[in-house]
């Protein structure tokens, strides 16, 4: 992966892994599926603005339910349910594996064995920082996160494989006119009209930054790199990638939510660094300069 490509992965992980601080501050008074809802509302205005991408709206309302109906509302949801936020991010990140599993059984997008071995050290770090990392979680929440994770992988390989030749700013704001409507129509049902109402009326300038943050950093920003980057590169070059955001995100829960990190998960962190390097190393390439000296 080219250094600049490199860097903005980082950029992603990084403004991802502060996303889930941010969002539990910011559904303070809020329910998720509302909340859920208001962060694509807030994009709706740049239509006016940014063309319609190039591709059939049966991919925009495919992506729009994948990304914003099913895997950010189910994500905080779990948050709601109790799960921290450093372990929310952590847990997702299964989306990695998911998303590799799925590209080679249905795109036969073999993983190299540096893909392999980067992504089982990853794991292991992922491993002992769900062992130390603070908070409760029930297992109705952990199933919650599994099953976003699933939906996430299932975006990522349609955006690699139909968004290959889409401006991807384009796209991420133009899914957005899919969860609004569903979100707040499920929400409604679930919590009555009245309590739905007092969601926009309990708003503040906390949830309205929170509102933003998710909406233009972590959705339009965030989005449209990672896409492009899957337009580059292979999944299974770009997904673990994902593996640093719970790095991240554990150490803004803990200025942020005060959610305080063991050594043992520190350790893990580092892990989970040490895999993503491994996993951009070219091994096949290592070995035949070595055999060649």
């Amino acid at each position: 992966m080219h250094i600049r490509h490199f860097g903005l992965a980082l950029t992603v992980a990084l403004v991802w892994g502060a996303n889930f601080s941010v969002m539990k501050i910011g559904m303070e008074g809020i329910s998720p599926i509302v909340f859920s809802g208001m962060r694509s509302l807030l994009v709706l205005p740049l239509l006016f603005f940014i063309p319609k991408p190039k591709v059939s709206w049966k991919i925009i309302v495919t992506i729009g339910l994948l990304i914003g109906t099913f895997k950010l509302p189910l994500m905080l949801f779990a948050i709601h349910l109790g799960v921290a936020t450093g372990l929310t991010s952590l847990i997702i990140q299964i989306q990695a594996f998911f998303t590799t599993l799925i590209a080679l059984a249905l795109f036969n997008q073999k993983p190299t064995a540096s893909n392999w071995i980067g992504m089982c050290i990853a794991f292991t770090g992922i491993g002992l920082i769900s062992i130390q990392v603070g908070g409760q979680a029930s297992i109705p929440g952990l199933i919650v996160i599994l099953i976003s994770a699933l939906f996430w992988a299932s975006a990522n390989l349609i955006l690699q494989q139909k968004g290959k030749n889409v401006d991807m700013l384009s796209l991420m704001v133009w899914i957005n006119i899919i969860p609004p409507l569903p979100l707040f129509g499920t929400a409604i049902a679930i919590y009555g009209w009245d309590d739905f109402a007092a969601s926009f009326q309990n708003i503040t300038w906390v949830n309205g930054s929170a509102l933003l943050y998710g909406s233009l950093c972590a959705g339009i920003l965030g989005y449209t790199i990672w896409g492009t980057l899957l337009k580059k590169y292979p999944a299974a070059v770009v997904a673990p990638f994902s593996l640093l955001v719970p790095v991240f995100g554990i150490s803004f829960a803990y200025f942020a939510v005060n959610e305080t990190p063991t050594a043992a998960s520190i350790y893990g962190c580092f892990l989970v660094i040490f895999g993503l390097i491994v996993n951009q190393l070219k091994l096949k390439y290592m070995v035949k300069s070595s055999r060649r000296t």
